[in-house]
């Protein structure tokens, strides 16, 4: 998505940001920017799907904000139960791997903390035994731009 949005704007001949700005003040061309947002819609439909799991009741609640990896069988943890939690972990492992390569020659110190912080926290959510691991699932779709 993001090399496609950069080819789109350099074959119109803009090569950083929109042509009524004389200068570009942000380290990234706007792009990148575009072709992040585009990537991140997933998150709208993950979120919402994850919000109707976790608020659909008192118990569900309860569950989702007390519930750890360890009080999980194997079959749970890693079965169909919770395959949108995975999804959305992968999903997001894979942008922020992508945007590695997108950013690879534009190296930006808080960028690569952030990435590399983020991509620990999936990894982390998705095979240790995390508390509150269902409200944790839910973060990343709504706090995907905090960092902004």
């Amino acid at each position: 998505m993001v090399f496609q949005r950069q080819y789109a704007w350099e074959s119109a001949g803009i090569k950083a940001g929109p042509p009524w700005l004389e200068e570009w003040p942000e380290p990234f061309p706007a792009w990148a920017f575009e072709g992040a947002f585009l990537s991140h819609l997933i998150d709208i439909p993950m979120a919402v799907l994850m919000a109707m799991k976790v608020f659909n009741g008192k118990d569900a609640l309860v569950k989702a904000a007390t519930e750890s990896l360890a009080d999980m069988s194997a079959e749970t943890r890693f079965g169909s139960s919770l395959a949108l939690e995975h999804c959305i972990f992968a999903s997001h492992f894979g942008i922020f791997l992508s945007d590695f390569f997108v950013h690879f020659f534009r190296p930006d110190p808080k960028f690569i903390a952030h990435h590399i912080c983020a991509m620990a926290l999936l990894v982390a959510g998705s095979f240790m035994e995390t508390l509150l691991v269902l409200l944790f699932w839910l973060s990343p779709p709504l706090s995907w731009r905090l960092d902004r």
